[in-house]
């Protein structure tokens, strides 16, 4: 399912810039832009730039800098170039694990504003961080002394490159670059006048998503200094098997030319490690191309999570919400939800029933025949 967030993306622009204002962090010195009495942060690395040897692995924590850094414009939107979107991004590179904050001459006097920490929808596989309007977030949240921020994550093959041996590469890459995200968030927010005990985690489509299965997963969180509480909208409910993910990464690695030769004389370490060091070779450009080349072909796409450790607990998904924190949350949804695409199909899967090939067929003979009950 692929809601998009109106209010966020209307297409006027802050205008009426004053100056800047450059605050310390525990890492070094930004340099900001004012708007009236908001303060924008952007492009604020949160990791190190995941190329070359990080391509494929957890983030590293970003290293302290010298001098004043530059955070006046957005930094690159994460790699992507799905047709399922109609949000085109202008510029994209490989190193954009980065975080913009909006804050409030009131909130930076106080140090105790609440904070919204947004994930943006696209399943992991498409939009950004540096998509939506600067107005519309301080006119809806910043001037109503609430921090907003909004984290990036690797997209598609980028965090999606799903083998059997996580110690090659982990799987759920992107959850693994949010949860970092968090991290600086918590350590850092005060700096922006925000109250690291009063963190609402927010999302928006399959953001929602995230902030639901962070929220339910007992192995992240535990002692809810990472967010304390969540807000989900029009979130499918869709993991993905291992084996399905899997699969479509030993299709990518084909594609690129990347199964090693008489592979059935290697182990299944030996393999993973021969595919990984592969990709990691090939320039990010030329694997966003092999990406959309089998997307075109009608393969799936290289989204969603898988219910693996170390993130989550390793249950039927059915089950995998029996574990509730003790956090306060609201989610909502339109009329609408399960009618928007006409690939649509796994409802019954998404929904976790048991018989979820009965669903789907009841489902759908009931949306021929008008019979949802939607009015």
């Amino acid at each position: 399912m692929h809601i998009y967030f109106p209010f966020l993306l209307l297409i006027f622009s802050c205008s009426s810039v004053v100056h800047s204002l450059v605050i310390s962090t525990s890492l070094g010195e930004l340099d900001g832009k004012q708007v009236g009495d908001f303060h924008l942060f952007k492009k604020i690395p949160f990791a190190k730039p995941p190329v070359g040897k990080l391509r494929f692995q957890k983030p590293e924590p970003v290293e302290s800098w010298n001098g004043i850094l530059n955070a006046k414009e957005y930094g690159p939107a994460c790699l992507s170039n799905s047709s399922v979107t109609k949000s085109i991004q202008k510029v994209l590179n490989e190193d954009c694990l980065h975080i913009n904050i909006f804050t409030s001459d009131n909130c930076l006097k106080t140090k105790n504003c609440p904070v919204v920490e947004y994930i943006h929808g696209g399943a992991l596989h498409y939009d950004s961080a540096v998509m939506f309007n600067d107005t519309v977030i301080l006119d809806h949240f910043v001037k109503k002394d609430i921090v907003f921020v909004i984290p990036a994550f690797r997209l598609g093959i980028f965090s999606h490159f799903v083998i059997e041996d996580q110690s090659i590469a982990p799987n759920n890459l992107a959850l693994f670059d949010i949860l970092l995200a968090m991290e600086f968030i918590k350590s850092e927010v005060h700096n922006f006048g925000g109250d690291s005990n009063r963190i609402t985690l927010l999302g928006h489509s399959y953001g929602g998503t995230v902030a639901q299965i962070l929220s339910f997963s007992t192995e992240v969180n535990k002692d809810l200094s990472l967010f304390q509480r969540y807000i989900s909208m029009s979130a499918p409910s869709n993991f993905e098997t291992f084996e399905y993910q899997l699969k479509k990464t030993l299709r990518f690695a084909e594609k690129a030319n990347c199964i090693p030769k008489g592979s059935e004389h290697l182990t299944n370490k030996q393999k993973e490690l021969y595919m990984r060091d592969c990709l990691q070779k090939i320039d990010a450009m030329e694997l966003l191309r092999i990406q959309r080349s089998l997307e075109d072909a009608g393969y799936p796409t290289y989204g969603n999570s898988v219910i693996r450790g170390p993130i989550f607990q390793e249950v039927p998904e059915q089950n995998f919400m029996d574990t509730p924190k003790n956090v306060s949350a609201l989610t909502g949804c339109t009329k609408y939800e399960a009618l928007s695409f006409d690939s649509y199909d796994d409802i019954g899967v998404s929904l976790g029933f048991e018989n979820p090939r009965e669903v789907n067929v009841k489902y759908h003979q009931d949306q021929k025949n008008d019979q949802l009950g939607i009015s």
